[in-house]
């Protein structure tokens, strides 16, 4: 009878052994104890914006380096880290629940070691699109959980703008390249929002398109360009005040020109009695 006891309870702290031992294994594949975090994109190919667009651009000529953080909170392996691309699938083309992307496109992988609750810092130093491809594009970084891959254990997932060179984003007349090396707007089609686009007040006008106002008149350049002023040069405000002083006086004195001929003849000359002239003559 001892024995059986014996044996039973021998048997039941297997089956708690075992259990501890299963649950282990899925804590260490929870996405609360690995993250990655701090991603950051480097290296020539990416494009420096000016400060008033919110989107990460890309060349599509240039390779990119990424970096991020990797912690982990348990205990240390060696796992697969891979950045993956996907494109968004137009509006016409999502399923019913929306959202829908085109399948994943691994741009590297590689294996990483992680320490027990540590962090590493991992980078991907040459990322290029997928095919060479221009377009909006959201970039995965996944790590799983083992070497050859396995479980997804974290991601991070950030969205990007693969552009050309010679394209023009914003349909300015100034292609990509040139808005970066004038520092203007990728995106936005008149930087100074003075009515002229980049490329006209650039290759036609010879204005600044990061100043609304170029020569500093207090008139706007495309209000310039509109009513044919010069607006590289501050005299036109001079010259036309002075050409609406001439206009008032000329025209004050011509209201009294004409106020005073009026006057004039209306009053007319002295008139007669009219009552005969001269004086009855006797016989």
């Amino acid at each position: 009878m001892q024995v059986r006891l014996i044996g039973l309870l021998f048997a039941c702290l297997l089956v708690v052994g075992s259990a501890a031992a299963v649950a282990g294994v899925n804590l260490q594949a929870s996405d609360a104890d690995v993250r990655i975090t701090d991603v950051e994109y480097g290296g020539p190919g990416v494009v420096n914006a000016t400060a008033d667009t919110n989107k990460t651009y890309l060349w599509q000529s240039e390779p990119v380096r990424l970096s991020s953080t990797v912690g982990n909170n348990v205990s240390g392996g060696v796992y697969q880290y891979c950045a993956n691309a996907r494109q968004p699938l137009p509006s016409s083309e999502e399923g019913a629940g929306g959202g829908q992307q085109s399948n994943a496109t691994a741009l590297d992988c590689q294996v990483v070691s992680l320490k027990p609750n540590s962090t590493a810092n991992v980078s991907f130093d040459r990322l290029s699109p997928p095919n060479n491809a221009t377009g909006k594009y959201d970039i995965s970084l996944v790590l799983r959980s083992r070497p050859n891959g396995g479980d997804v254990l974290a991601n991070n997932t950030t969205t990007v703008w693969y552009i050309s060179k010679s394209g023009d984003v914003d349909n300015d007349g100034l292609v990509n390249a040139d808005e970066v090396a004038n520092n203007t707007s990728i995106d936005m089609a008149d930087t100074d929002r003075d009515g002229l686009n980049d490329g006209p007040e650039i290759q036609s006008h010879n204005t600044d398109p990061r100043s609304a106002d170029t020569d500093g008149d207090g008139l706007r350049d495309g209000l310039e360009v509109t009513i044919g002023t010069n607006p590289n040069s501050n005299i036109w405000p001079i010259l036309l005040g002075i050409a609406a002083v001439l206009v008032v006086v000329l025209g004050g004195a011509a209201y009294r020109y004409g106020a005073f001929s009026s006057l004039g003849r209306s009053s007319g000359g002295p008139t007669g009695t009219g009552g005969g002239g001269g004086r009855p003559g006797g016989g």
